[in-house]
C-alpha cells in the first residue's frame, strides 16, 4: 500500500518582498526576517549607546547645575502627589486591582526620585511637604 497522503501546500511568498517563501508559522522569509531585526537592533542601540554602563555621576569636584537640582526636586514632587491623589481618590472596594499592584509602582518612582535628590544634595527640607 502506497502513502497517498496529500502533498503539502506550496509556500507562500515572503508578505514584505514576496519573492522568497515563508519561513514556517511566520510571515516573512528569512532575509527579510534578518534585515529586519538588524535594523531594529540598530535603532535600540542607537536610542541607548551603552546599556551596560552605568549612567555617569558628577564627580564630587563639580557641583550639581541647580538646573539638575530643580528638575530632580519636580520630579520627586510630582511622583510624591501623584503617589497622594491616587492614594486619596481611589475607591480600592471597586477598583479591578489591587493596591499593591497600583500603588507599587508609584511607591517606586517616588524612591527613585528621592533617591535622585539625594545623590545630587537636596537639602532634606526642601523633600518635605510643604
Amino acid at each position: 500500500m502506497t502513502n497517498t497522503a496529500p502533498s503539502p501546500p506550496a509556500s507562500r511568498p515572503c508578505s514584505r518582498c514576496g519573492e522568497e517563501p515563508r519561513l514556517p508559522r511566520q510571515r516573512w522569509g528569512r532575509a527579510c526576517l534578518t534585515a529586519a531585526q538588524r535594523a531594529r537592533r540598530a535603532a535600540r542601540r542607537a536610542a541607548h549607546p551603552h546599556p551596560g554602563e552605568p549612567p555617569a555621576k558628577p564627580s564630587a569636584l563639580t557641583p550639581p547645575s541647580p538646573t539638575a537640582e530643580a528638575e530632580a526636586l519636580d520630579r520627586y514632587r510630582r511622583a510624591r502627589a501623584e503617589l497622594d491623589l491616587v492614594t486619596r481618590e481611589t475607591d480600592w472596594r471597586r477598583s479591578r486591582y489591587t493596591p499593591a499592584q497600583v500603588l507599587r509602582p508609584l511607591v517606586d518612582a517616588v524612591t527613585q526620585a528621592e533617591a535622585a535628590c539625594r545623590g545630587l544634595a537636596v537639602p532634606m527640607d526642601a523633600l518635605k511637604d510643604r
